[in-house]
């Protein structure tokens, strides 16, 4: 999560520069980030859902 600080960050940086091809990169990278992370709650939320079904028999 702390990369995606930094992106949004550095997003609100290069608004101020209006250096448009870099918000552009920048805010791919955020999007990136943001699915990445997603991805790692649901399969997080997935494991501990099986393990809870598992010690609840």
């Amino acid at each position: 999560m702390d990369d995606l600080a930094g992106v949004i960050t550095g997003l609100g940086a290069l608004h101020c520069s209006g250096r448009a091809d870099e918000i552009n990169d920048a805010a791919r990278s955020a999007l990136v980030h943001a699915r990445e992370s997603a991805a790692a709650v649901q399969a997080l939320h997935e494991l501990l859902g099986s393990w809870m079904r598992d010690v609840r028999g």
